[in-house]
């Protein structure tokens, strides 16, 4: 099974098993690129432009998940503490919790409040397990529309990316496009990476990778970009499609509520009576 798509799978099941007044851009694209940067200058002017927190809290976000032909939709709470922990409160029903989970840079961590359970399991198991290199860093940075490099997340590496210029869009690609034709042609499992980015706000608008050996992909797109508090601008809708031979996974969060650098927050503590079961 693709190592990508694993990735995705997990924190998508997750979710699915476990589980104000804001003025929108008129368009995604508010300009057109130039065409006189170099990669180097692109990636820089890209950090330059992320968004700056110490706290994000996401109110009342609905997941819609679709794996395996189940599709489920619930709403959840999520609060990420920049590069300590993703905690998120999965609210399927009557304002009652049935889920709480916690990424921090140690493990993941489950409460089950419907069955009275917990688990608790390390990346290294995980990676074990599912036979993917799982990272706090690049979740954390997928769900802040930050640019990441998988899987070891060295942004040094995007610098060395080749640059192209688009109508609409900047695109960053770790092979030019015959290498990656050849790629596909000979099924290489060497990584393909390319990211998209628009012009003026400098922020990612889709990441794709893709291992033509193991007939898998990644795609994490974002879209209706708003800003939230006069100044900030974040995408209200991110989706991640997974994709292994015929076989498709998708997740969609669809934001209603952004707060940055707020008292807002979700805490975590393991009730004492609970019982520890296996991850």
């Amino acid at each position: 099974m693709g190592r990508y798509f694993i990735f995705f799978k997990l924190v998508s099941l997750l979710l699915l098993i476990y589980l104000g007044s804001c003025r929108s851009i008129d368009r995604i694209f508010v300009g057109k690129p130039l065409g006189d940067y170099t990669e180097v200058e692109l990636v820089e002017e890209i950090i330059k432009n992320e968004i700056q927190f110490n706290t994000l809290f996401f109110r009342r976000l609905l997941a819609n998940i679709d794996h395996g032909g189940q599709e489920r939709s619930v709403r959840a709470n999520m609060y990420i503490k920049k590069d300590q922990e993703i905690v998120i409160s999965v609210i399927p029903f009557m304002g009652i919790e049935a889920v709480r989970i916690k990424f921090d840079k140690l493990s993941v961590q489950i409460i089950d409040r419907i069955n009275r359970e917990y688990s608790v399991a390390t990346y290294q198991q995980l990676s074990n397990r599912f036979n993917v290199p799982l990272s706090y860093d690049i979740l954390e940075r997928i769900l802040t529309n930050r640019m990441f490099e998988f899987p070891s997340n060295q942004i040094s590496n995007i610098k060395r990316y080749r640059g192209d210029v688009y109508d609409d869009f900047y695109s960053l690609k770790s092979h030019e496009d015959r290498t990656y034709a050849r790629m596909l042609d000979t099924n290489s499992y060497n990584t393909y990476q390319r990211l998209d980015i628009l012009p003026d706000i400098y922020r990612v608008l889709s990441s794709f990778i893709d291992q033509p050996g193991n007939n898998t992909s990644l795609h994490v797109g974002y879209a209706d970009f708003r800003s939230f508090n006069g100044k900030d601008i974040f995408p209200y809708s991110i989706r991640i499609v997974g994709n292994m031979g015929s076989n498709s996974a998708k997740l969609e969060l669809n934001l209603n509520q952004v707060e940055m650098n707020t008292d807002a927050s979700i805490g975590f503590s393991i009730p004492t009576n609970y019982e520890r079961v296996n991850f």
